[in-house]
């Protein structure tokens, strides 16, 4: 069977992406040309933790690059290698609205995700993987006031009391204390609790001439330089280049997401 006989064809864009339901892994999937670009699609809750890993057999002719896509089609998260691993990867990202993201699989140098730019091919294997947000006691989708009241209600109680509510009883002990509480805290200190796009460089909530100018301010340089910005830094390895400037370019005019 030859690998890069691709049974999901199309899928070459956002109205064609692939459904999954996590956990999932592709099988017989392959940029089968120079060029070629993969989409899937996944349903996701606010607060919802992310992990996508393209995998396969090392190959020198593959140089596979991976993003995330938020249900405005902007690209929030973006990963052309994994340390020394050849293949990209995205680990426990959260996302922060509710609805459909999308996650590509293309070839450098198609740091926008788009297709067309890709020059390798080669067969992969995508695993996605997602973690339902923890303290979400009313189970609306996110974490927020409205589950540490309804902590608060059961605080104190114990199993077999009225207002015992195992779901709150965190630690599983069979009684809701400080113990719980602090688990709670620390959920809700890590729940993303706005959108955010990629390139919004003076976070204001979207993609625009100033964020422009600022990273034409910092193109160039290198973490530990003076006009080094991280917030420049689009991919995070430390250089402000020509991959952070097409990161900028695929969400310039983008706004922050904040509804399905």
């Amino acid at each position: 069977c030859d690998p890069c006989d691709n049974r999901t064809e199309p899928d070459n864009d956002f109205t064609s992406a692939m459904q999954v339901i996590p956990p999932f892994a592709s099988m017989d999937t392959c940029i089968d040309s120079p060029g070629d670009i993969d989409f899937y699609k996944v349903y996701a809750v606010s607060g919802s933790r992310m992990t996508a890993v393209v995998s396969g057999s090392v190959s020198q002719d593959f140089d596979a690059v991976l993003g995330v896509f938020d249900p405005c089609l902007n690209l929030v998260y973006f990963n052309d290698n994994s340390g020394s691993n050849p293949y990209p990867a995205l680990r426990n990202v959260p996302l922060p609205v509710t609805g459909t993201y999308y996650v590509a699989v293309s070839s450098s140098p198609d740091f926008q995700l788009k297709g067309g730019k890709g020059t390798t091919s080669g067969p992969y294997v995508l695993s996605l993987d997602l973690s339902m947000p923890q303290g979400d006691f009313d189970e609306d989708g996110d974490i927020d006031g409205k589950d540490l009241t309804l902590l608060a209600s059961t605080f104190g109680s114990e199993q077999g009391d009225e207002n015992y509510l195992a779901i709150c009883d965190l630690s599983g002990n069979g009684a809701i204390n400080s113990d719980d509480l602090s688990q709670f805290a620390k959920w809700y200190a890590n729940s993303p609790m706005t959108g955010f796009v990629m390139g919004d460089i003076d976070h204001d909530g979207d993609v625009d001439g100033i964020d422009t100018w600022l990273f034409a301010n910092a193109y160039g340089t290198s973490q530990g330089e003076e006009r080094y910005n991280p917030s420049c830094d689009l991919n995070h390895d430390g250089n402000i280049n020509n991959l952070d400037l097409a990161i900028l370019a695929s969400n310039s005019g983008g706004t922050v997401c904040e509804e399905n």
